[in-house]
């Protein structure tokens, strides 16, 4: 890991970090540099690059089941005192996947598969996973991420967000004959 070189018109210090390497030692050795900076970790959303490359899917989600493995303390600490979270974002079609107009990502299913087994585990640690429209703004995006980390509702793990407006999965007992 090492801090994101600024750009013109941005200040030396910044606030993000790149991570390096798929090991877990390279996880480790990131958060320890966010730690350095920053202090523990409260709060965590990764963000699925609109351009992911397929072909690097494994890594993707690798280096996510891995800063999972290594955030739990820090979540864990910060739940007692307030909100932690973990939260994916992808931008699969606002419809989890379902929708018929395209197909479904591996990283996005296993992403949604993670943050429900999560929410399982980490009995305090809000856990969500968000799947937005690709076409959708990166200012509505923002307001959405954050809407759905001030959610209460811990029984929703995962949510969509497409024109039609918000949605999510509700099992129903099917009667028989």
């Amino acid at each position: 890991l090492h801090p994101a070189q600024p750009g013109a018109g941005q200040p030396a210090q910044s606030d993000a970090f790149h991570l390096d390497g798929q090991e877990e030692a390279d996880v480790h050795y990131a958060l320890d540099q966010v730690h350095a900076q920053f202090g523990n970790v409260a709060a965590f959303i990764h963000l699925q690059p609109a351009d992911a490359d397929s072909s690097k899917n494994e890594a993707w989600i690798r280096q996510v089941f891995l800063l999972a493995k290594a955030l739990k303390p820090d979540l864990a600490r910060a739940s007692f005192s307030g909100r932690a979270a973990f939260i994916t974002v992808t931008r699969q079609d606002g419809r989890l996947g379902l929708g018929s107009e395209t197909s479904s990502s591996p990283i996005s299913g296993g992403l949604a598969g993670l943050v429900k087994s999560l929410n399982l585990e980490w009995e305090n640690i809000h856990c969500r996973a968000v799947d937005l429209q690709p076409d959708t703004p990166a200012s509505a995006s923002a307001g959405l991420i954050l809407a759905e980390f001030d959610d209460p509702n811990r029984l929703v793990t995962e949510v969509a967000y497409n024109p039609e407006g918000r949605f999510t999965l509700v099992a129903e007992a099917e009667l028989p004959g």
